[in-house]
């Protein structure tokens, strides 16, 4: 029997794409009304509700390492975003999304100011969340910039502008891309164990944009972003990347979420790319959502027998846990990771 690792160490070695002590699971982000349900307590407490659309401010510490306990999830996660500027209309039970956005013209340009990401003061909640980090795998991220670009400007007005005027739409990316690569650089150098970046670029036919916009409008500010890493990262985005994932792959991360499930084929992802990226998800949310515990159980050990042999395998949701997953399914599905996730690994 192998040693036990800590979290940290576990996770770090999956993303070495070697063999752990058991395959590790990660999240980033666990909506509060499944810790409410499982504790029965409300979290209290500034941002105890966790990730906030537009900044992206965390909550404490002590709930993401409760929720990592309950869950038997390897990582505790803090997440600063620079601001969008949109509309944030509000939903079913006041969750707030991205509405319309007011970045239209160049003139527009002036909205966009951001924090001071060289300003000491910036980063004292990530200080005090690093505190209680425990033996954890303490990651940090940020949007890198196309993501944010998209909502400031509207999705169908930056599409357009891709076409009408592909300028504004770099420029738009330059500037969120810049603000990433300084706070990248310093959650590097703070204590954090890796980094988890998000930028979502494809839908579950294929990507956004063409691989020649992204190649020529966007790729080259995303290297910006990422210049600064100085740890193993993270990159998430939802969709089939695959027509443009050479470009994609080309920014150095070592790992690659959530590989949704009904957008790619994990088992050829791993096969064809395994040697250069750990893996990372495709447990289905949908599953998570509507079907039992014994089925996200089945999936889980299905998954951990085709992709965990030879390492380079991390467990996760085919994108978040958001509030429809059951939370009994929830919990299922960090058991059963624990329970087959083990190494060597059943065949």
């Amino acid at each position: 029997m192998r040693e036990e690792m800590s979290s940290r160490e576990r996770v770090l070695a999956a993303l070495r794409r070697e063999e752990p002590d058991r395959v590790p699971y990660i999240e980033a982000t666990v909506d509060i009304r499944l810790y409410q349900a499982w504790t029965g307590r409300t979290a209290v407490g500034p941002n105890a509700g966790g990730i906030l659309i537009g900044t992206g401010q965390t909550r404490p510490v002590e709930i993401e390492t409760e929720i990592s306990r309950l869950l038997h999830r390897d990582n505790i996660n803090f997440r600063m975003n620079a601001p969008v500027f949109a509309e944030f209309p509000t939903g079913k039970d006041d969750r707030q999304f991205f509405g319309e956005g007011k970045v239209k013209t160049w003139d527009d340009l002036k909205l966009l100011q951001f924090p001071d990401p060289t300003d000491d003061r910036l980063y004292e909640p990530a200080r005090v969340f690093l505190k209680g980090k425990s033996d954890f795998a303490a990651c940090a991220g940020t949007r890198l910039g196309v993501g944010s670009a998209m909502y400031s400007m509207g999705m169908e007005h930056f599409w357009f502008c891709l076409h009408d005027d592909p300028d504004l739409v770099g420029e738009v990316v330059r500037r969120y891309a810049e603000w990433a690569s300084v706070v990248l650089g310093r959650f590097s150098e703070m204590g954090f164990d890796f980094l988890w970046c998000a930028d979502d670029v494809a839908f579950n036919t294929g990507p956004m944009l063409s691989p020649e916009h992204y190649r020529e409008i966007i790729l080259p500010h995303l290297r910006t972003a990422v210049r600064n890493i100085s740890l193993p990262w993270v990159y998430h985005s939802d969709g089939n990347l695959l027509a443009i994932i050479e470009d994609w792959l080309s920014l150095g991360q070592s790992g690659m979420h959530p590989v949704e499930p009904a957008a790619m084929d994990i088992v050829y992802v791993k096969k064809t790319y395994g040697h250069r990226v750990c893996v990372i998800g495709n447990i289905d949310v949908n599953l998570l959502a509507t079907g039992t515990e014994s089925e996200v159980e089945a999936q889980v050990k299905q998954r951990i027998r085709e992709l965990a042999p030879g390492g380079g395998y991390i467990a996760s949701s085919g994108n978040s846990l958001p509030a429809y997953v059951k939370p009994e399914n929830a919990l299922a599905l960090g058991r059963a990771i624990r329970r087959y996730g083990k190494y060597p690994i059943a065949v």
